[in-house]
């Protein structure tokens, strides 16, 4: 019997440390391989065979490219750093239209004859930003923070639908959602303003605001001069912000989110090696009853540690939609 029972809880161990190597992939999974799979699941949804395989050669044409690189660095990466998330690849290839991998993107949505709302609103910052500064590289933070925009609106909001619905409804088209956005009370308000306070230039559609600088820029780079700050101005096209008080402006309930994430990565990763080295202990054992117990309270504290971190991601998350939104 007590043979029986050692060998169910070895066997325990063993798939417990199995699993954990299983999750490792988890853990390390890429924004590239979520926007892939999350892709091709959507493209298995649809009935009609020629238009599956149609859609999917497409696809697989933008999957090619990602995996492709420009120079040194890899397509899925562009312009310099791994993005966090398939919504913020997703972003990218509709913001950056030098993209290596846009145009593949816009056949394919062509195609399927169903262009997003905010892959039109994400167009139409890039050009408003080009069209005021004309130096590529100059462009960068404009176009982080219209990046950042887009992965606020594509994210899902406490009702279960993407923040771009807000308030109740889809947007008919992009000037509809810009118009959403320049509200106040729009969850991704800030990260939308901060694009023009960025570029120190008018927010399209807005009625009224601060004075923002001037957006003269025949040399080149972003706009520099304007008036003194606290001047008012009602006439139509300024953002609803002041671009002095509120220049690189990110919400508190993004950077807790991030916090959020950041931990949690790390505490997966500590948990899955603890997880493991018990595991080994257990498997080494040999009938060693001191490293035995050691290795079952190797596994019992990292069991106990999860559930604690848990419980208190899930109280921040409430805490944080409570006060913030979203």
């Amino acid at each position: 019997m007590i043979l029986a029972k050692k060998k169910i809880q070895q066997l325990l161990i063993t798939f417990f440390v199995l699993l954990s190597i299983s999750n490792i992939t988890v853990v390390f999974a890429d924004a590239k391989g979520d926007y892939i799979n999350a892709g091709r699941e959507g493209i298995g949804r649809i009935t009609d065979t020629a238009r599956r395989e149609s859609l999917t050669s497409l696809f697989d044409a933008i999957v090619t490219c990602l995996n492709a690189s420009t120079g040194s660095i890899p397509n899925w990466e562009f312009p310099n750093t791994a993005p966090a998330s398939r919504i913020e690849l997703s972003a990218r290839l509709a913001v950056y239209e030098n993209h290596p991998c846009s145009n593949a993107r816009v056949q394919f949505f062509d195609a399927r004859g169903w262009f997003p709302v905010v892959d039109q609103y994400a167009v139409d910052m890039f050009q408003y930003i080009a069209s005021l500064i004309t130096v590529e590289s100059d462009r960068a933070p404009a176009l982080q923070a219209a990046v950042s925009s887009v992965v606020c609106l594509n994210t899902e909001s406490s009702s279960g639908r993407p923040n771009y619905f807000f308030p109740d409804s889809e947007p008919t088209d992009s000037a509809d959602l810009q118009g959403r956005l320049n509200q106040d009370n729009h969850p991704c308000h800030s990260q939308h303003s901060n694009i023009f306070v960025t570029i120190r230039a008018p927010s399209p559609g807005a009625t009224s605001g601060s004075e923002p600088l001037s957006t003269d820029v025949s040399g080149g780079g972003a706009p520099t001069s304007g008036i003194a700050p606290g001047t008012i101005y009602t006439g139509p096209g300024f953002v609803n912000v002041t671009p002095f008080s509120t220049f690189g402006r990110i919400s508190i309930d993004r950077i807790i989110n991030n916090a959020i994430n950041y931990i949690s990565g790390f505490l997966a990763i500590i948990a899955v090696l603890s997880i493991m080295y018990g595991g080994i202990l257990y498997m080494t054992a040999r009938g060693d009853d001191a490293q035995v117990g050691k290795a079952k309270q190797v596994i019992t504290l990292t069991v106990v540690g999860l559930v604690i971190a848990s419980f208190a991601y899930l109280i921040i998350i409430f805490v944080t939609r409570i006060f913030y939104g979203g």
